[in-house]
C-alpha cells in the first residue's frame, strides 16, 4: 500500500473514532438516566443561599434542627438518596406558608443550601428527573419548648406521564424538640419519625 494511501486510511479512521466518541459522550444511556450523578450539572449551576444571622429564636432552632438532619447527624430519614450531599435544596417555605429566610440557615463549609419556592422545586424536576430535596414542615418556639419538624421529600418529574404508581416510595422525617431546663435548652430529641 503507498504510503499516501496508508495515512488517508488511518486519518479517517481516526476522525471517524472521534466523531462517534463524540456523539456515544451526548446520547443518554438507560444507566445515565438511572444514575445519581444526572443532573449534578443543574446542581452546581444553582447559586446557594448565603446564610445570614439568626434574627430570633425560631432561624437558631431551625439551623439547629437542619445541622443534625444533613451536616452533623446526617440521620433524616433517606438522607442517602439526596442527590448531592455538599449542596442541598431547601424548601423556602413551611407546610403552614410560612418562609424559611437566609437567617435560619446554618453557616457550614461542607454543606451549602438552596432555598427555593415550591414552583421552581417543581421547574427542575420536569427539566432533570426527580430529586429528593429537604423541607422544614414547622418550626414552633414556645417560652420553654421548641419543635422543628424536618423531611425529606421528592420533586416528581410530572413531564414522563409516569402512573403515581411509579412514582419512588421514599422520603420521610422527624419532629426534633428542646425543653428549656433553668434557662439552659436541652439537647434536642426526636419525638416522632415517619417515612413514606
Amino acid at each position: 500500500m503507498p504510503p499516501h494511501e496508508y495515512y488517508m486510511k488511518y486519518t479517517l479512521l481516526i476522525v471517524f473514532a472521534v466523531f462517534l466518541a463524540a456523539c456515544r459522550d451526548m446520547m443518554p444511556t438507560g444507566a445515565d438516566l438511572d444514575s445519581p450523578d444526572l443532573g449534578e450539572d443543574f446542581m452546581r449551576a444553582l447559586a446557594p443561599t448565603v446564610p445570614e444571622e439568626p434574627r430570633n429564636n425560631r432561624d437558631r432552632f431551625i439551623a439547629l434542627a437542619l445541622t443534625r438532619a444533613v451536616i452533623e447527624e446526617k440521620d433524616i430519614p433517606d438522607y442517602q438518596l439526596l442527590r448531592n450531599k455538599s449542596r442541598i435544596i431547601l424548601s423556602n417555605t413551611t407546610d403552614e406558608g410560612e418562609l424559611i429566610e437566609p437567617s435560619a440557615l446554618p453557616a457550614s463549609d461542607s454543606v451549602r443550601f438552596i432555598l427555593l419556592g415550591e414552583e421552581a422545586i417543581q421547574q427542575y424536576a420536569d427539566t432533570w428527573g426527580d430529586f429528593l430535596y429537604l423541607c422544614v414542615n414547622q418550626a414552633f418556639v414556645g417560652a420553654d419548648t421548641a419543635r422543628v419538624d424536618v423531611s425529606t421529600r421528592w420533586a416528581i418529574d410530572t413531564s414522563d406521564r409516569r402512573d403515581e404508581s411509579e412514582w419512588p416510595l421514599s422520603g420521610g422525617g422527624y419532629r426534633l424538640e428542646w425543653i428549656r431546663q433553668d434557662s439552659t435548652w436541652t439537647i434536642p430529641e426526636i419525638k416522632m419519625i415517619w417515612m413514606s
